[in-house]
């Protein structure tokens, strides 16, 4: 079983084998290389998708939405690695070193 996460925080299940005996029973997605996906809705659309091997998956859930320290914080990524700058920290946050 494969999960897809799209770029809005949605879990999918990719069911691309069964999609076919799924197409009435639940929603089916379409999911596009670009982390979006549209509903599926004929079977020309799943066809159609299919064809372009695109992932046909089903919604399984959405991931809860983090409140990320920093997240307004000037950021620099260095070898993979986040950094702040300490003066906005000790501004915004009032760290005490």
């Amino acid at each position: 079983m494969n999960l897809i996460i799209s770029d809005d925080n949605y879990v999918f299940v990719d069911v691309t084998d069964n999609s076919r005996s799924l197409l009435n029973a639940i929603p089916l997605y379409a999911m596009h290389g670009d982390g979006t996906y549209g509903l599926i809705e004929s079977e020309q659309e799943l066809e159609l998708a299919i064809d372009l091997m695109l992932p046909i998956a089903i919604k399984g859930g959405e991931l809860p939405k983090l409140d990320v320290p920093f997240h307004n914080a000037p950021k620099v990524k260095v070898d993979g690695m986040w950094y702040v700058e300490l003066s906005f920290l000790l501004k915004n946050y009032a760290l005490y070193i």
